[in-house]
């Protein structure tokens, strides 16, 4: 897979994961997806930066 893509998807995870956790927020009730998704986007976003 190439840096451009991983570091594309990565952004895009890291923004979904967030809208999932604000949104969980506001409900009162706390959502793993969103987390995971978080956390895999930083992931994604390191392994681009090392290539």
């Amino acid at each position: 897979m190439q840096a451009k893509w991983k570091f594309r998807l990565g952004i895009l995870s890291c923004i979904t994961g967030m809208i999932i956790l604000s949104t969980s927020l506001l409900i009162g009730r706390l959502v793993p997806g969103g987390l995971v998704l978080l956390v895999l986007g930083f992931i994604l976003i390191s392994e681009s930066r090392k290539e």
